[in-house]
């Protein structure tokens, strides 16, 4: 059975009129086979293929993969096949199955940056990096707040979250530094003038 856009057209092995150029989804499937599912573009006057590879379901037991992870995995591998809008849908439902998730928000950050939205992608990193001090992991949130203050050198969060993190692990120099570029971008941060005090 053919279906685009949840519309069911006929059976395969078939060539169908009348259908309007513009970009479908489509499922393929078959009793006993794995459904599949992809885009095609329709172009006008031409006759678009189709060659679909049905696979039998594998019989092995029910996946014991947590969802959040199944999720981050199929974000992931849409990522690199550079299918960048299943990408963020699956990135957002690992997120939404696991909140503190920081990988699935680095994951995502780095989509934003690739598609050219990096004020949304600092503010991703900033999450990560805030997930990561809360668990002790400091490394790990020093690198996603240095991504976030790459990607907007303007983040008041970034430039504030580095300084206080800069402050726990002992380094008053590199808190200054932030502390200081936070009150020419912001002259009225009582976060930065307070942590400047501190350092």
């Amino acid at each position: 059975t053919l279906s685009l856009n949840d519309r069911v057209i006929g059976a395969g092995n078939m060539t169908y009129a009348r259908l309007k150029p513009g970009r479908y989804d489509y499922e393929v499937s078959k009793e006993g086979y794995s459904t599949a599912k992809g885009t095609v573009e329709l172009a006008a006057g031409k006759t678009t293929s189709l060659a679909v590879q049905l696979s039998h379901p594998k019989s092995q037991p029910k996946s014991s993969t947590p969802a959040d992870e199944q999720h981050y995995q199929a974000a992931m591998a849409a990522f690199n096949g550079s299918e960048f809008a299943t990408a963020e849908r699956e990135f957002a439902a690992a997120i939404e199955a696991r909140p503190s998730y920081a990988a699935a928000y680095l994951g995502l950050a780095d989509l934003k940056t690739k598609t050219g939205r990096r004020i949304e992608a600092s503010e991703d990193y900033v999450r990560a990096a805030e997930i990561y001090r809360v668990a002790g992991e400091l490394g790990n949130s020093l690198k996603a707040y240095n991504s976030a203050v790459q990607t907007d050198r303007t983040s008041t969060a970034a430039l504030a979250g580095r300084g206080n993190l800069y402050l726990a692990r002992g380094e008053q120099i590199a808190a200054i530094a932030d502390f200081e570029q936070l009150t020419t971008i912001d002259r009225h941060n009582a976060q930065a003038y307070y942590g400047l005090g501190l350092a």
